[in-house]
């Protein structure tokens, strides 16, 4: 998940400190209970290129990974 507002958005926050989130996506409620804030480069391999090419000429290179 892009973090186009940064890592240091309360949200963000929030869900690092808490360790697991739930993200209703396609119509399912989906639990992540590890999650990691990755940045550079690693953040950005971690997305397709069609998010990867205008993100990072965006300098949003920080990316919220979440895994079951």
């Amino acid at each position: 998940m892009a973090l186009t507002y940064g890592p240091n958005a309360d949200w963000v926050r929030n869900v690092v400190a808490a360790r697991s989130c739930r993200v209703k996506w396609a119509g399912r409620w989906r639990t992540f209970s590890r999650v990691e804030v990755v940045e550079g480069a690693a953040g950005l391999a971690l997305l397709g290129p069609l998010l990867r090419v205008p993100l990072g000429l965006a300098g949003i290179t920080t990316v919220l990974r979440l895994r079951p």
